[in-house]
């Protein structure tokens, strides 16, 4: 709220355009070397690649191993799989779903989003957090950050004791340990813009997991259960995945551009779940004119991607589930409007967008390739998701 950690999205100016840029630079860390998985890729793409491949399928092998028969609410399994490939990314770490530390540090970020959403108005007010209610929730994020990054801050003095500073950086942590140590004091307080470069570190990390874990596994729960409202949408689906990839091996990134059916599909549920509907916050930088309107110099403005996505006058029968909306005429290519922006919008738009994009085509193929998806018999608890 009031307390600023800076990190990645919560900085502006220069400092922004500093580590945003260098983020990228280093592919959130991504080098020719291998990680926790022990895949040696030719370049970065393919590491990438490769580690979203190896975590989709022990993601699998762990379900076909554990829950054959049985019913399954995949919420932790994904979450430890889509965790383990920004972990595997940015400290070549992986953790098991029953690692207790790691199952923690993972509930922290879970709670933190929810004592987040619950604080209402206070996000933009900030003098609402001094209410009774709101500070005790206030008080609660701030002991969950403190936890999170003593968790961080344990895996950063791993890498400490083993970089090689004048080596290939292993991942991203590496790669700014590497920096920071070449760096004069003059270079760290430019680069750094005053701020404590290892509390950057430390927030940077975390930043990374808020954006890429909760949003990846939440779109991949809303897949599953938009197949389940539709499964004759599913078939199709399936049907493409059988033709295109057989019956013998699981799909790639390779196969991404002939599951055609299966992109229109994902970007469908995309749009219709829209699982961040606010984007990030931008300001005006200077009086503008809009619509006949002036909004005044530091505004902050809040894109509605929500909005964007299930406006009438952009989407015909915007609420139907109709993966047919990303397809060129013919239905040989994926068509994706300029209006469809999961991702957000302007310069602040998501940091690992390609990451994610690829990570839920993969597992989202291979969910279709392996399962039908059925509600258990007997169940009562099943929902119309557009109540």
């Amino acid at each position: 709220m009031s307390t600023i950690f800076v990190g990645i999205i919560n900085s502006e100016g220069q400092l922004w355009r500093k580590q945003r840029h260098y983020i990228r630079q280093r592919r959130l860390g991504v080098s020719g070397h291998s990680g926790a998985s022990n895949l040696m890729p030719r370049n970065s793409t393919q590491r990438m690649n490769e580690c979203i491949q190896h975590e989709a399928s022990t993601f699998i092998s762990t379900i076909n191993r554990d829950f054959t028969g049985k019913s399954l609410d995949p919420a932790v399994l994904l979450n430890c799989a889509v965790a383990n490939i920004i972990c595997s990314l940015i400290m070549s770490t992986r953790f098991h779903h029953n690692d207790k530390a790691f199952q923690r540090f993972m509930f922290l970020f879970d709670e933190g989003f929810r004592i987040f959403m619950s604080t209402g108005y206070a996000t933009f007010i900030y003098f609402l957090e001094w209410l009774p209610g709101v500070r005790t929730k206030c008080d609660k994020l701030e002991r969950n950050r403190e936890e999170m990054v003593a968790f961080v801050r344990e895996i950063i003095d791993e890498h400490k004791a083993t970089v090689d500073l004048e080596g290939e950086s292993r991942d991203l942590i590496d790669a700014y340990l590497q920096k920071m140590a070449k760096m004069t004091k003059e270079e760290s307080r430019e680069f750094f813009e005053g701020f404590d470069p290892e509390k950057q570190l430390e927030q940077v990390v975390l930043d990374l997991f808020s954006a890429g874990v909760e949003t990846s596994k939440t779109t991949l729960l809303w897949a599953i259960v938009y197949m389940l409202h539709n499964p004759e949408e599913m078939r199709k689906i399936q049907e493409e995945l059988l033709e295109k990839v057989g019956p013998n091996r699981m799909p790639n990134m390779d196969d991404r551009d002939a599951l055609v059916y299966t992109r229109a599909a994902l970007y469908e549920v995309m749009r219709r779940s829209s699982v961040v509907p606010l984007g990030t916050t931008h300001a005006t930088t200077r009086d503008i004119e809009f619509e006949g309107k002036t909004i005044p110099k530091n505004t902050h403005i809040i894109p509605l991607l929500y909005g964007v996505h299930m406006s009438p006058d952009v989407w015909d029968q915007p609420k139907e589930f109709r993966p047919s909306r990303f397809l060129s005429d013919d239905g040989k290519s994926v068509v994706r409007p300029a209006d469809f922006m999961p991702f957000g919008a302007g310069h602040r738009m998501c940091l690992g967008d390609q990451l994610a994009e690829r990570e839920l085509f993969l597992f989202f193929a291979s969910f279709l390739h392996a399962y039908d998806f059925a509600v258990p018999e007997g169940n009562s608890t099943f929902r119309n998701y557009e109540s």
